[in-house]
């Protein structure tokens, strides 16, 4: 149950880590888009595809690849605006609980 929290703590912090990146990246008026578009994108994939109340959702083959793909994207962005630590400290995170959710039989929780 504790890693079922860290996954939703970990995609909250995504969107959040996202809408930092733009807002990083960009100056003025785009900073403010780039904060809003980001994580929009990513909470649109996420919703139609990995949610597990989404009519959408797409089998574990597919699912489990990008979900963890929406988390790197979030280090990356952390690595693009020079928070390394904070980018290996996500990452590490993602992968203990990738590696909990696999060992627990958890990616359909």
């Amino acid at each position: 149950m504790a890693n079922l929290l860290m996954k939703f703590l970990l995609e909250v912090t995504c969107f959040a880590t996202l809408a930092y990146t733009g807002a990083a990246i960009g100056s003025g008026l785009w900073a403010i888009a780039l904060a809003v578009a980001l994580p929009a994108v990513a909470i649109a994939v996420w919703a139609r595809w990995n949610a597990p109340r989404s009519t959408r959702r797409l089998p574990p083959s597919t699912r489990i690849p990008l979900e963890l793909a929406v988390f790197v994207s979030a280090a990356l962005g952390l690595l693009v605006v020079g928070a390394v630590t904070w980018a290996a400290v996500y990452l590490s995170l993602v992968v203990v609980n990738a590696a909990l959710l696999t060992a627990l039989h958890q990616w359909d929780a």
